[in-house]
């Protein structure tokens, strides 16, 4: 048994033996390999092949339409027939091409090579004949006698005068219900082709169809239901006896129907305009809302106009759709202006994409022809100014064709640059609505159209005070995204809202978000600072406004529920006596009591769903806009007030928070952050961010996650779950991929900040970022936050301590005098030279001395800058390397530091007591239950605070034995790091507690570290056993 293709078997069933030779037959289909090219005989012309055996697939054939047959096997023949009398049915249904059974190009190419044109000709209407027949069921044997083709021949116009005479009757529209003229006209078209008349074009017929369609999409049809009533009853009985028939056909009509309808749907979705999210998601502008308000499309569609028209279309096959579009893209230049915008939006509706593609090209360099030909023609006529106005005429249409089809491309994420060439040199023509409305397409692609942007720029400069508002909100949003290299449209613009427009920026929050965006950008100048201020006042009173309507609605409500109260009653006393008497009410009409109470009801909620969701969208817009109200020295009082005004809001509104985006949420806490205030809110957005993980995970700005650190460490702010989900990310591989060295670094340094311990993390965050060091290195400031980092929690990364060392050994010997006099350097080279001293570098490594000249280069000990690191180092250098100061050229600046009074007052003068505000509780608390120990359990003497020598940066705060130098040092909040696991203050081997006992240790001190985490975690016994340890171990008698 062999697959053979239909075309086969409609070549067997319809070819003739004399008009086929062997030798064609032999181009057509391909027998086996090894099988012999026959030669052709004079007296075996038209002889056709009987074997069966062995066939194969021509290259040619598409098997699109196959069944079985086997010859020899009697078993076969049964299914051959009913498998061939199922295909003569569809072709009566038309829903198979018979054009598509035939290969005709390569059949005939050698009749057309050797017997003359002709007799081509006579072959290609045969083959016309032999379509016409399928269609009609007229089939012919092998043994019938020959088709007249020359009858036929003079038949050739049936299809021009089929469409003609549709086109003269068809006066409404084109219901496109069975594809009839569509077909006629595809057929049309092929025979043009085959026969090569050139001359002949069906452009004619094109515009006229093109305008029959359109009409029957925008025109109301009349009702088809509603004839006379014998026609109506012949066709209900008709109807009925042909229900068994078509029941089936009935199901895939309205699948395909239903179809149709889904693709309607998802059209109307896709082409309305939704919200454009801009920096960073947060301007929500609508274009829709430009679209309306700025440039009214005249070419504009509806979609329940066009519903029945793409329903249509997609009822009967893909190759008679595909192929009446490749016609009118043919045919490009005999359309007219209207059928070229129709035919756009026709493909638009219906999805096709790769077509749009192909007629906006064919538009465009037809349009680029035109133009050249008009110069010419105007260089040659003599009239010339009539052939100007034509020409204005012309440009104004070409203009508002190429704007509707920029627009329509872009819904479809096509750009054709062809249609922005062609605008832009016409933008003096365009009026002020199309100027807004192409630069908004423009704008669209970013950098790709940015060099259009440039030159429309200009252009705005000469008619900026033409604009009014509408147009004047749109160009300031088209040029927003790089507004600093428009800053001169800027400055008018602003000047020109704050003179005219400044009482219409309470009524649109989108816009008010968009000005805060720009004057974020130019912080520096003194007039968005003040518009700033402008905007905080307007913001204000509308908080105001809400917070009273809000305040109304509440005693509102209050009264419709004691309205709802009394229904309710009502209700469930109807519900009682209903359930009573349920026999009696079966037939009984309903209660209007009943109805009325729950209508009552249901009309107080519903009115109350709608002031909700209108509330809590303009609440959302307020919170919105706290990304643009971060704290500057410069902000006006108003910019403060209103950032408290917001804060009240929210507090008031806690529900709104769940509706907020994840950028949203972390741009309220980075602005709430700069005023360092500390405030209970953070839990609750933190709470929302671990929930939204994936949001905050997968958002557009891919190192949004880090956020929220940067800012909590400048109020040391702990959220546990937070924290977790952020180690998490750090431990993630790809996550933290994404992120730049610098955002890296500055991840790092506020989680050492924040004083929480992880050394696998940390250690994580190190090995990848000395990956880095050749960036790293080439800014000071990196390298010293690098190292202070690493020095404050006490892990000394070798290969970075060495590399950092040698690296400022070769920049002091260049002797860059900008870099040393440079009072930011200056504080970078005290951060690095601690870091070294905690590492033990300045007793192991040489030239130490190099880098202390130049830290305590034009210091002054009576300046409180970098005071108490200065004395941290200075003291350490002189207890451990005395010999090395001997060659230091500021070594009286070294003794002024360590003999200063003021490290006394500064000693005890802690950063973090600002921060936490209940570290010094804690270790008050500590101190007062030693000594309770000290007295009642040990019965030990012992002094406070007291200076282990004479000027010392540290303090002992209980001495056991001062002559044997033994005392109690505790280590609060200002010395330790949190660990996650305990979220307790207990991790203590820090860089500073290292060289608090590191030093003390060298003066010949023995100190007891008292842990406060620890401490606190242990129990009145527990304490004094650890105290008891450590008497032993110094030997202290009890």
């Amino acid at each position: 048994m062999r697959k053979v293709s239909i075309k086969f078997i409609n070549s067997r069933l319809y070819y003739s033996r004399r008009y086929l030779s062997r030798n064609q037959f032999y181009s057509f289909f391909s027998c086996n390999k090894n099988e012999q090219r026959p030669i052709k005989s004079k007296n075996d012309d038209f002889l056709i092949d009987e074997s069966y055996n062995n066939v194969e697939f021509d290259e040619y054939i598409s098997p699109s339409f196959s069944f079985d047959i086997n010859i020899d096997d009697d078993k076969w023949k049964k299914k051959e027939e009913i498998e061939y009398n199922k295909f003569i049915e569809k072709t009566k249904k038309d829903s198979i091409n018979p054009s598509t059974f035939f290969n005709t190009q390569k059949m005939t190419k050698h009749i057309k090579n050797t017997s003359g044109n002709s007799n081509y000709e006579k072959l290609q209407i045969h083959n016309k004949h032999i379509d016409n027949n399928i269609s009609s069921n007229v089939v012919t044997s092998n043994n019938s006698t020959p088709h007249n083709v020359e009858t036929f021949y003079e038949k050739e116009n049936i299809y021009e005068d089929d469409i003609n005479i549709f086109l003269k009757n068809s006066s409404d529209d084109i219901t496109l219900q069975d594809g009839g003229i569509i077909k006629k006209l595809i057929y049309l078209d092929s025979n043009y082709k085959s026969l090569h008349y050139e001359n002949k074009k069906i452009g004619a017929y094109l515009n006229s169809i093109l305008d029959l369609l359109e009409r029957g999409s925008t025109d109301t049809h009349k009702d088809e239901n509603g004839k006379n009533g014998k026609n109506g009853k012949n066709e209900k009985n008709e109807e009925n006896e042909e229900n068994g028939k078509n029941e089936q056909n009935e199901e895939d009509k309205v699948d395909k129907e239903y179809e149709a309808d889904i693709l309607y749907k998802d059209n109307k979705e896709r082409t309305e305009t939704p919200n454009e999210r801009v920096g960073g998601g947060h301007i929500q502008y609508l274009q829709g809302h430009i679209f309306n308000n700025i440039y009214e499309d005249p070419f504009s569609l509806n979609n329940l106009k066009y519903q029945k028209l793409v329903t249509n279309f997609t009822k009967f096959a893909g190759y008679y759709t595909n192929t009446f579009f490749k016609l009118i893209v043919e045919n490009i230049q005999s359309l007219t202006y209207n059928n070229l915008v129709f035919t756009l939006n026709l493909l638009d509706h219906l999805n096709m994409k790769n077509m749009m593609r192909d007629l906006s090209y064919e538009v465009i360099k037809m349009l680029n022809k035109k133009k050249k030909s008009d110069q010419q023609d105007i260089l040659q006529n003599a009239n010339i100014n009539k052939k100007e106005n034509k020409k204005i005429n012309d440009i104004e249409n070409n203009i508002k064709l190429c704007v509707h089809y920029i627009n329509i491309l872009n819904f479809h994420s096509l750009y054709f640059c062809e249609f922005y060439d062609y605008l832009i040199e016409y933008i003096n023509n365009m009026k002020n609505d199309v100027l807004c409305f192409f630069t908004l397409q423009c704008f669209t692609h970013s950098l790709r159209t940015k060099h259009y942007l440039d030159k429309i720029y200009f252009l705005c400069l000469k008619k900026i005070h033409e604009f009014n508002y509408e147009e004047l909100k749109c160009m300031i949003y088209c040029f927003h995204r790089f507004c600093k290299e428009y800053s001169k449209f800027y400055d008018l613009s602003i000047d020109i809202i704050k003179n005219k427009y400044i009482h219409l920026l309470n009524m649109n929050l989108n816009f008010v978000q968009l000005l805060l965006k720009i004057t974020n950008a130019f912080n520096k100048n003194d007039k968005y600072v003040e518009l700033k201020g402008l905007i905080a006042e307007k913001i204000i009173m509308r908080v105001g406004n809400i917070q009273r309507e809000e305040k109304k609605k509440k005693g509102q409500y209050l009264n419709n529920s004691t309205n709802v109260n009394t229904s309710v009653d009502m209700w469930t006393n109807v519900e009682r006596h209903k359930k009573k008497e349920s026999s009696s009410r079966m037939c009984a009409p309903y209660d209007t009591t009943y109805l009325g109470a729950n209508s009552c009801v249901s009309k107080v909620f519903m009115e109350n769903s709608v002031h909700n969701t209108i509330y809590e969208d303009n609440i959302i817009k307020i919170i919105q806009c706290l990304k643009y109200l971060e704290y500057n020295k410069k902000n006006s009082e108003h910019v403060k007030t209103c950032v408290n005004k917001i804060y009240e809001m929210i507090n008031e509104n806690m529900e709104c928070l769940e509706k907020l985006d994840i950028e949203d949420i972390v741009y309220s806490i980075v602005c709430f952050s700069t005023y360092n205030k500390r405030l209970i809110l953070y839990n609750n957005f933190l709470d929302i961010i671990y929930e939204k993980s994936n949001e905050l995970m997968n958002a557009k700005n891919i190192c949004l996650w880090i956020y929220p650190i940067l800012s909590l460490c400048k109020i040391s702010w702990y959220h546990r779950n937070y924290i977790e989900l952020l180690f998490g990310y750090i431990k993630d591989n790809y996550i933290l991929n994404r992120l730049s060295v610098f955002q890296v670094l500055k991840l790092l340094s506020s989680i050492v900040k924040m004083n929480i311990y992880d050394e696998e993390v940390y250690k994580i965050l190190i090995e990848k970022l000395y990956k880095e060091w050749d960036i790293i290195k080439k800014k000071l400031i990196d390298i010293s936050t690098f190292l202070w980092c690493c020095a404050y929690i006490n892990i000394i990364y070798k290969p970075l301590f060495d590399s950092a060392y040698n690296l400022i050994i070769d920049l002091i010997n260049k002797d860059n005098v900008p870099i040393i006099n440079n009072v930011m350097y200056k504080n970078c080279f005290v951060n690095i030279t601690w870091s070294f001293i905690v590492a033990n570098y300045h007793k192991t490594h040489t030239n130490f001395d190099q880098i202390l000249n130049i830290t305590f280069l034009k210091r002054n000990p009576n300046e409180n800058e970098a005071f108490k690191r200065l004395h941290q180092i200075s003291d350490s250098c002189f207890k451990e390397i005395p010999k090395t100061l001997i060659n230091i050229t500021c070594l009286d600046t070294l003794y002024a530091y360590c003999t200063h009074e003021k490290c006394k007052l500064l000693r005890n003068n802690f950063i973090i007591y600002k921060k936490e505000k209940d570290a010094v509780k804690m270790k008050n608390k500590i101190h007062d239950e030693l000594i309770n120990l000290l007295k009642n359990s040990f019965h030990i003497s012992f002094d406070q605070y007291v200076e282990p020598y004479h000027n010392s940066p540290y303090i002992i705060d209980i001495c056991l034995n001062q002559t044997s130098k033994i005392g109690v040092s505790i280590f609060g909040k200002e010395y330790l790091m949190r660990t996650l696991k305990k979220s307790s203050w207990d991790f203590m081997n820090t860089g500073i507690v290292t060289l608090q006992m590191r030093i003390l240790h060298a003066h010949g001190w023995k100190i007891i570290p008292i842990n406060a985490g620890e401490w606190l975690q242990l129990n009145f016994d527990q304490k004094k056993n650890l105290l008891s340890e450590y008497f032993k171990q110094y030997s202290i008698q009890i």
